[in-house]
């Protein structure tokens, strides 16, 4: 059975044995990410769109939808059957189905079909295109296009497990917007490196369009700006925001200053 946890102001969340997003809840706070949720809570405001792909059980979109309210939207995509089933759930529980639109599908470059492997938790530890598994189920693809959301997002959240740059390419129409959104994005050097790519590629690909790449991690409370020329994206696996020209000066004073060397 699930323990009920209340989490961003009077919201809940249905917290299952085994799965790490629960975990990080249950062990440290609701704001377990505390640079990324409070990037995401002071970024977001009412009324706005929030694209969440790679969902998990919805702590950011739960999270995201406390920020945008009853006038705003978040489009959540998770394609494991299990997860995107407690993700449901914690969505039906806060009666947030006019807010949330749950897509069980995976986002990519492309529509199509591929399999996809889950550990025995919840947790994002996903595979694309590792067939033969007992755990492996084929899933849906889709890309991220204009078309098929039912708002401009403001803030993108992308965590696919290594397929960072497939999700970007699907979504190139909306990078290409005169005010595209800013992306929320986690890079893993060994699972990208296992998809064909790298985190130093994904960060190319964002900061040849114009966006600055701050990152968050080593206990700071909020991203933090770096030189691309000399960061070392190959270093650890860490979050960072691609922030377009359009949103530079409205995601500012959201961050730090940089530190030495950064």
């Amino acid at each position: 059975m699930p323990r009920t946890l209340k989490v961003y102001g009077d919201l809940l969340l249905l917290a299952y044995p085994r799965s790490n997003s629960a975990s990080n809840v249950i062990y440290f706070t609701d704001y377990f990410d505390p640079a990324e949720m409070g990037f995401v809570s002071g970024f977001l405001k009412p009324g706005d769109c929030f694209v969440d792909c790679g969902a998990n059980i919805g702590t950011y979109s739960l999270l995201a939808a406390s920020v945008v309210g009853p006038s705003g939207r978040v489009i959540s995509y998770e394609p494991v059957a299990m997860t995107a089933h407690r993700l449901r759930e914690n969505v039906e529980i806060n009666r947030l189905g006019s807010i949330i639109d749950v897509r069980q599908v995976a986002v990519g470059a492309a529509r199509g079909l591929a399999p996809i492997t889950s550990s025995g938790d919840v947790s994002n530890t996903l595979v694309l295109g590792a067939a033969g598994s007992a755990a492996t189920e084929e899933v849906e693809v889709v890309p991220v296009v204009p078309r098929d959301l039912p708002c401009t997002p403001r803030l993108i959240k992308v965590d696919v497990e290594g397929f960072e740059m497939a999700a970007l390419e699907g979504m190139s129409e909306i990078l290409r917007l005169d005010s595209p959104p800013v992306i929320l994005i986690e890079l893993t050097p060994h699972l990208l490196r296992r998809a064909g790519t790298s985190a130093t590629q994904v960060a190319s690909h964002l900061v040849g369009r114009g966006f600055s790449m701050p990152v968050a991690g080593n206990g700071r409370a909020r991203f933090v700006p770096v030189n691309f020329q000399t960061f070392d994206f190959e270093m650890r696996q860490a979050n960072y925001l691609a922030i377009p020209p359009a949103h530079a000066e409205a995601a500012q004073g959201l961050l730090s200053e940089p530190g030495p060397g950064r």
